[in-house]
């Protein structure tokens, strides 16, 4: 890359290697030079690369080395790039599956719990408690006819006793029939 593809951060092409007297007019050549003559170290306890190169010309060799570690870095952020982009491939994979996973989950439990939705089923309560309050006064209401009932029975059993109102217990004690049989 350093000697055939020397381009800056925009594409436009440097040649500074092909520009220097390291350039022998054949570009395999010219590499081959290169892996002789230049050593690559690691600096120990950091990210760093230590390059070095000698040669006739001192003029050329910062040009050389400069075009040789651009190239350097290029290569690593393409490798990283790659190992990155399979990385993402792999996730988003795994996170399919386990959408798929989550689907399938909602789906066994929609068929565990019935089609009806959580408020669906708050409403259903509450309709419930509804009813059942209706049903309490109701209630309360035929208690207290049932006892003005009972109560108007004693008041017409005292003027029966009287001898005044024999039909009208009879017609009164129906009624209290009927009411109780309501409540019951």
């Amino acid at each position: 890359r350093a000697v055939n593809e020397d381009t800056d951060q925009n594409g436009v092409k440097l040649n500074r290697i092909r520009n220097t007297s390291w350039f022998t007019g054949d570009p395999a050549g010219t590499i081959a030079l290169l892996e002789k003559k230049l050593s690559a170290e690691s600096v120990k306890d950091t990210d760093l690369i230590r390059l070095s190169l000698s040669g006739a010309n001192p003029k050329d060799l910062p040009e050389v080395i400069n075009a040789v570690a651009d190239a350097m870095v290029h290569v690593s952020a393409e490798s990283t790039k790659q190992e990155r982009l399979a990385r993402w491939k792999t996730l988003t994979a795994k996170l399919d599956k386990i959408d798929e996973q989550i689907s399938a989950k909602r789906k066994a439990i929609e068929k565990i719990r019935g089609r009806s939705e959580v408020p669906l089923m708050r409403e259903q309560r509450n309709i419930t408690q509804i009813n059942l309050q209706a049903l309490t006064a109701e209630l309360t209401q035929l208690r207290l006819l049932q006892a003005q009932a009972q109560a108007a029975l004693e008041a017409l059993k005292v003027q029966d006793k009287n001898g005044e109102l024999a039909a009208k217990i009879r017609q009164q004690e129906s009624q209290v029939t009927a009411v109780n049989d309501r409540l019951l």
